[in-house]
């Protein structure tokens, strides 16, 4: 399987960070750190920056796909949303995951 999940791509993208972060710095920890607090860059990921509690600033939302339509629902600030839409047809276990037996513990 050629599919590469989120977590995938994100350890991905803090070892491209680390990588820039080492170019001038090579192993330098403290010069690393302060590298990494000033580094601004686009990546296959989106953009390496982060604030100074650490967080990564790059915009996270969720797409629902509605038909052959995919539509973002979350956060209400961005895309979609700001028309009046949101999330429809939200799943149950029946939708999500067919029949479900209900476990007895035997």
């Amino acid at each position: 399987d050629d599919r590469v999940t989120y977590r995938e791509a994100a350890a991905a993208a803090s070892m491209v960070a680390v990588a820039n972060a080492m170019k001038e710095a090579s192993y330098n920890t403290s010069m690393i750190a302060a590298k990494m607090k000033r580094m601004d860059l686009d990546s296959f990921y989106g953009k390496l920056k982060w604030d100074d509690s650490g967080k990564i600033q790059k915009p996270m939302y969720t797409m629902q796909q509605k038909g052959d339509a995919e539509d973002i629902v979350a956060p209400g600030t961005l895309g979609d949303q700001d028309a009046g839409m949101s999330i429809a047809f939200p799943l149950n276990a029946t939708r999500c995951w067919g029949v479900v037996a209900h476990f007895t513990g035997k």
